[in-house]
């Protein structure tokens, strides 16, 4: 189920942070949402036995249903974030594997990063990891935000590469990427490295030559 199959009520009044806040809450982590759910519960029922009443258990009966509805609707939808987030671990698992046609899956064809065109930057990948190979590599730190059919996309990737001679290191890599909605599916359109004192590369074509 997608999340846009889903009406919600209007939110006029709303800040931007709290919507977010609210779905993230509803429809992705549920580390936050069960524990909330188990308290809330908790109350109810202590409310309930102290005061016997018809209104404390029909509460303590709605939250009860909650408990169990909440959590399989969060099964159940799958939000424009998590969909993103999914995107970028299939494109990390594919740079690890050296699979240059996985990666290009998810590459817009209307990529482009100061004239480096999809092309240009699928070749200039699959240079890169004919000359090295990447093993252990991680996502981590995904900040996105999602606005319309556009996301921005922050993140940091971790891995051992191996270069010639068996010169083997483990760059901890920061990422700005640029996401758009083509027919359903996320794809990136543009994607540049943030420089860390760990990775002192700002733009793309430092790393795609």
């Amino acid at each position: 189920m997608c999340r846009d199959a889903i009406r919600s009520p209007s939110l006029k009044g709303w800040s931007t942070l709290e919507v977010a806040t609210i779905r993230y809450l509803l429809f992705e982590s549920s580390f936050l949402l069960i524990p909330i759910l188990i308290v809330a519960q908790y109350i109810l029922l202590v409310v309930w036995l102290r005061r016997r009443t018809r209104r404390s258990k029909r509460a303590m009966l709605v939250g009860l249903t909650l408990c169990i509805l909440l959590p399989a609707v969060q099964m159940l939808v799958v939000t424009d974030r998590e969909r993103i987030r999914l995107v970028c671990q299939a494109m990390v698992d594919a740079t690890e594997a050296g699979d240059i046609e996985a990666i290009g899956e998810h590459v817009a064809p209307n990529f482009n990063v100061r004239g480096l065109d999809r092309k240009a930057f699928l070749d200039g990948v699959g240079k890169a990891l004919n000359r090295t190979h990447v093993e252990d590599a991680s996502l981590s730190h995904v900040e996105i935000e999602v606005a319309g059919n556009r996301a921005t996309v922050q993140f940091n990737v971790r891995c051992r590469v191996i270069a010639p001679q068996d010169v083997e290191y483990v760059p901890l890599s920061a990422w700005t990427a640029i996401f758009e909605r083509h027919n359903g599916q996320w794809q990136m359109i543009a994607v540049d490295p943030r420089s860390t004192p760990f990775f002192p590369f700002s733009r793309l074509e430092e790393l795609i030559r």
